[in-house]
């Protein structure tokens, strides 16, 4: 089955989500992006566009944000590396 490109508001969610996640400095209630009007945690926003694997890559703006909030702790930068070892093409939409 062909994967689908993500749709504009899951997009603009998850980008919500992520600038939140960089922000978050732990220890408080999770944030909050908004999803089709619904406050919605931004773990379930991730895991919705994790879950979906839309045809779309990350753009690079996206991919530095996910780098600051890596670099903070030295396990994510492990994480993140996946990350960079991936080529970076620019999606159809310029967006997730």
């Amino acid at each position: 089955m062909a994967r689908s490109p993500i749709p504009a508001d899951i997009a603009d969610a998850f980008g919500e989500a992520l600038v939140l996640l960089v922000q978050w400095e732990g220890g408080a209630d999770e944030p909050v992006a908004i999803l089709d009007g619904r406050s919605m945690k931004i773990a379930m926003i991730f895991e919705l566009v994790a879950d979906r694997a839309f045809r779309d890559e990350v753009p690079r703006s996206m991919l530095e944000l996910l780098r600051t909030y890596a670099a903070r702790d030295a396990e994510r930068q492990k994480e993140i590396a996946v990350l960079a070892l991936r080529p970076h093409t620019r999606s159809r939409r310029g967006v997730c």
